[in-house]
C-alpha cells in the first residue's frame, strides 16, 4: 500500500495543485504506509522530498523489538511521568523547546549533551539508522 496507493496518492496531489511538498496525517493503517515509506520503501526518497509533516494517529505498530534501553525502562515510569507532566498542566513535550533551532544551538554550545542524547536513543545496530532523519 505504501509502495503504489501512498505514492499513487501524493503524485496526484502534486499534479493537481502544483504543490511540491504536503502533509500526510494517517489514521491506524495510514500511519503505517507511512511508516513504510519513509524507512522501508523504495520510494524512500519520493516520500521524505515530498512532505513537510507527517502526523500518525493510533499508529499500529510495537516497540517490542526495541534494543534501546531508556525506551525500555521508560515503560516502568511512564504512568508516574504522564501523572507529573498532567499536574504540570503539561501536554506536550517536544513543542517549541525542542524545535531544529534550538537543538542546533544547544548541540553548538553542548556536543556532548547532544552525544549522550544520542546514546540514549541508540539501537546499536547502526545498520538500521536512517542518517537523514538522525
Amino acid at each position: 500500500m505504501a509502495d503504489q496507493d501512498a505514492r499513487s496518492m501524493m503524485d496526484k496531489v502534486i499534479k493537481e495543485t502544483g504543490t511540491e511538498k504536503m502533509s500526510w496525517i494517517g489514521h491506524s493503517m495510514g500511519t503505517t504506509q507511512m511508516f513504510y515509506g519513509l524507512t522501508a520503501s523504495p520510494h524512500k526518497k519520493f516520500f521524505s522530498d515530498h512532505l513537510n509533516l507527517f502526523v500518525a494517529y493510533a499508529p499500529v505498530t510495537r516497540l517490542d523489538n526495541v534494543e534501546t534501553w531508556i525506551l525500555n525502562d521508560l515503560e516502568y515510569v511512564a504512568d508516574a511521568i504522564k501523572w507529573i507532566t498532567n499536574q504540570l498542566g503539561i501536554y506536550e513535550i517536544f513543542g517549541d523547546l525542542f524545535s531544529k533551532e534550538s537543538e542546533k544551538f544547544v548541540c553548538g554550545i553542548l556536543p556532548d549533551l547532544c552525544s549522550v542524547m544520542l546514546f540514549w536513543m541508540d539501537n546499536k545496530n547502526t545498520k538500521l539508522d536512517d542518517q537523514d532523519r538522525l
